[in-house]
């Protein structure tokens, strides 16, 4: 089967486990999300209480899955850490007088 789509397709080995591992991920946790809102979250009364513990839940689950597709395509985390860490360090860099132009104008 790999041979066929790499034939057909050009996509390779690593590649094809890549979208493979990504599709089972979005499977498991659209069924865990939808576990949590039908059986825990929907054995609640109040409206309001159950939209908070949905968006709760919602975020949680869309962090967790940011997080595993990190690490599915890009292996180890670090490499991007250290990247968004240079890139914030170079944008404070950047607006420090802006900033300080700003804090300025409401002495």
């Amino acid at each position: 089967m790999s041979n066929f789509i790499y034939r057909y397709l050009g996509i390779d080995a690593a590649t094809q486990m890549k979208i493979l591992s990504t599709l089972i991920l979005f499977l498991i946790l659209s069924f865990i999300y939808r576990f949590i809102i039908k059986y825990i979250i929907g054995r609640l009364d109040d409206v309001k209480l159950k939209y908070q513990w949905r968006k709760i839940a919602l975020y949680l689950n869309a962090f967790i899955g940011f997080f595993l597709l990190l690490r599915i395509w890009f292996g180890t985390i670090q490499g991007l850490t250290t990247y968004l860490g240079l890139l914030s360090a170079g944008v404070a860099i950047a607006f420090k007088d802006p900033l300080v132009n700003l804090g300025g104008c409401f002495l």
